[in-house]
Order: C-alpha cells, then structure tokens, then sequence
C-alpha cells in the first residue's frame, strides 16, 4: 500500500490526513510509515455519522459508540491482496483493543476506499487526500 499509494497519497512522508468522501460521515485518517528510527506504520481514524446508527445487532461488531469512531494501531500491508492488517491498540469502545482487523482497500486518484474483509460486514468508507 505504501509504494502504491505514495504514487498519489504522500504516505512515503510522515503521516496523510484526509476527508471522508461519504456524505453520512465526516472522518479522519492518519497514516505513518514511521521514521528511520522507528519503522512501525500506525494510523489512526475517526469517524463521526451525521445520523448515528442504531445499536449493533446481536453478533455484528459493535465499532462506534453515540455515533462515534475512533481507534489506532499499527498495520501491516499486503499489495498482493490489496489488505492490510490492522492492529488495534487504543479504541472508543474497548473491546476492540487487541483486535487484528483485516480491510480490503482501493486506491482511484486521490481517493482511498477501506472495506471490512468479513463478509458479514457491509460498509465501505473512503477519503480524499487534499
């Protein structure tokens, strides 16, 4: 993901922060590859609907509280697969904490779309690097 979205998202530099390019949502993401020091890639996304969703079905992923997302950690990229591994390390509802989420990704010009891996899951969100 790097090498191929350092083509148009600045990623090869210390962090990208972009917009949601979703109407319902008003969002931020922060990507880092690390520094020569410290090669670890973190980032970090905030999410926040305009129509907060009802609560989680039972045995859907509870990710937001109040209408409110956030969390970081690190990742781990597979260009292959187009998917990277993300490692959650802190996050609004707690029980994410520990969790290795897996999101598939699409990159078209400046936009950046993340969808979960698990089939059972039906939302996508995107941004647009400004």
């Amino acid at each position: 993901m790097i090498s191929v979205i350092a083509s148009g998202w600045p990623l090869n530099m210390s962090c990208a922060i972009s917009v949601s390019i979703v109407p319902e949502q008003t969002a931020l993401i922060r990507i880092s590859r690390g520094a020569y020091s410290t090669p670890a890639r973190h980032m970090s996304v905030q999410v926040m609907y305009r129509n907060p969703p009802s609560a989680a079905s039972a045995g859907q992923v509870q990710y937001s509280q109040g209408g409110y997302d956030a969390s970081f950690g690190r990742y781990e990229i597979d260009e292959r697969a187009r998917s990277f591994n993300y490692h959650v390390e802190g996050a609004l509802v707690r029980n994410l904490v520990g969790q290795v989420q897996t999101r598939l990704y699409e990159l078209s010009g400046k936009q950046l779309v993340v969808e979960s891996s698990n089939p059972n899951e039906h939302w996508r969100v995107g941004w647009e690097h400004y």
